[in-house]
């Protein structure tokens, strides 16, 4: 067995979301990188908020990507 853990492995996922929850963190944000789907789902389970942090965050409130931000990056 591998003395690591892959980033996308949803036992770790899951585990991350347990212990957030059990020190009262309520929501959490992906301010580094997208989280995978992984990672969504293991949120989404668990009952914990993501907020979603992308390269336009207030052009993507109705989808992701809004067509707003396309037609702004398209010159």
């Amino acid at each position: 067995m591998p003395a690591h853990v892959r980033p996308n492995d949803a036992p770790l996922a899951e585990k991350y979301m347990e212990l957030a929850l059990e020190h009262n963190v309520m929501a959490t944000r992906t301010h580094g990188a997208p989280w995978t789907d992984v990672w969504l789902d293991a949120a989404d389970e668990a009952g914990l908020m993501v907020s979603f942090e992308g390269t336009w965050p207030w052009l993507m409130i109705d989808h992701i990507p809004d067509e707003r931000a396309l037609e702004i990056s398209d010159p």
